[in-house]
Order: structure tokens, then sequence, then C-alpha cells
């Protein structure tokens, strides 16, 4: 949430939601002089044991409504016996806490220690957005997860920065190059036989409607590869949005794109 006053006085007030839906309490606010910005954080606590849809949800300035949350409930579903690992330079961000609301158990993986020794006996390791970036000793670690993936390990990577992706050793047949193209209605063709999009939950090509792409960092090429799956891609001009591709007894997944629900 970020606030910008733009009249030449003074602003306080509380602002919250107070939905038949859900409810966030009150966060009162000072904003003393034009231009100056406040940011917060609202809580979101569901009301009801809700169906599953999209819902639009008011915040309030007093009793005003200023703006709105789009909140889409949906059913998932995870293999409980799968020991998975997140290495995240953004502790409490949006993996960590989409982790803990589908009630996944996880362990953080510390960069201050050996990943070989943290990560084998672990099912899953999932290398959260920009983390080739911001901790270098994960592009020196390759080798290692290399082997975890070998061994039959699944390795999820989430978007990178086109300049350390070139660097990592595991990037395969995968190349990115960077750019910033943001659209709330890019249309999403996917291969609904790919195991990927039918297990444990299926997702289909109109689930990802409503939902604004940011490709973010980069544009993806992938070279032919008879291992290399796109089981969602961009329907205009096919390029991809998820790959995988398997390596000797594992499985290596990545996200080329930051998505992000759409806000008013």
């Amino acid at each position: 949430m970020r606030e910008t006053n733009h009249t030449r006085d003074g602003l306080a007030d509380f602002i919250h939601i107070d939905d038949s839906l859900a409810s966030a309490p009150k966060i009162q606010f000072r904003i003393p002089s034009k231009g100056a910005v406040y940011t917060d954080t609202l809580v979101l606590e569901p009301k009801l044991d809700i169906p599953n849809g999209s819902y639009f949800i008011p915040i309030k300035i007093g009793d005003i409504p200023v703006a709105h949350v789009v909140a889409r409930k949906f059913d998932v579903s995870y293999d409980s016996t799968k020991k998975v690992g997140l290495a995240t330079s953004f502790p409490a961000g949006i993996t960590e806490e989409t982790l803990r609301r589908i009630g996944v158990r996880y362990r953080l993986i510390s960069l201050d220690s050996p990943i070989e020794d943290q990560v084998k006996d672990l099912d899953v390791l999932i290398l959260d957005r920009r983390s080739l970036t911001l901790e270098s000793r994960i592009t020196e670690a390759a080798k290692e997860l290399q082997k975890f993936v070998e061994a039959g390990g699944h390795l999820l990577i989430f978007a990178q920065e086109s300049a350390e992706w070139g660097k990592f050793a595991l990037r395969g047949s995968v190349h990115l190059s960077q750019a910033s193209d943001l659209s709330a209605t890019i249309g999403v063709t996917t291969d609904e036989s790919d195991r990927l999009l039918r297990f444990p939950n299926k997702i289909l090509a109109e689930d990802w409607d409503g939902w604004l792409f940011l490709r973010g960092y980069n544009r993806v090429t992938v070279e032919s590869n008879a291992d290399t799956k796109m089981p969602v891609r961009v329907a205009e001009d096919g390029s991809p949005l998820v790959v995988s591709t398997r390596s000797g007894a594992g499985f290596r997944a990545g996200r080329t794109s930051a998505t992000r629900s759409r806000r008013g």
C-alpha cells in the first residue's frame, strides 16, 4: 500500500478493510506535506469460508472506498511427504508467504554454509527470484546443485536477471535477454498434457486470466532439445513463460516471468 499527498495540506486518517468477505485492522497514517509518501501493509484476513472464485474487496480511508484488492480463492494440494528447501534473499517475502499459506513445511537454506550438505536430504529446492544476482554463492555451487538434480531432486528456479543467468552452469538450453514488458492482457496457451500442469493441481489456460505479467526480467529463447518442455507460453508469439528440463533422474523447472495479482 502506497499513498501520496497531492494537496497542500497535511493528511491524517485511518486506512482499513471492513468487508463481508475480509477485513484488515485500521492503520493510522499521517502525510504532512504535498508530495510526501506513506507506505504500509494491510494484512487481509478472510471472514468466511468462501467458495472458489475472484473477489473485489474495497480499501477504505475512513468510510470512503479509495482502492480495491482483487483476491482469488482456489484449492491447492501438495505432497506433504516431500522435503522442501528455499534459497532466498527476501526473508518473509512472497515466495515464503505462499509456501506458508499453502501449508508446505520447508526450511530456509543458509548461504553461509555449504549448500551440498543442506540439500542432500531434500526432494525440492526453490531458488527465489533474483537469487543468482543477490547471492553469488548459488552460482558458485552449480556443481553441487547439478548433483542434487541428477540424484532425483527437483530444482525450481524463479525469474533471474540475464547477466547472471549467462554465468550459471545449469542454464542448459535456456537463454535470457533483458526486457521489461508489462501487460494486463497477455494471452496464454498451455500444454495441458504436461505433468507440471496436471499434478498435483490441474492448471488450465483460463486460470491465468486477470493477472498482470511482467516478463521479469527477460525474453526467453530455448534451443531445440528433446528434454526441454515449455508448458506455458505467450499465445501471440509462443515465447515461454515456464520451462522445464530433465537432468539425470531429476528435474529443473524455471518460471521465466514474474507474475503478480491485479490490484486497483
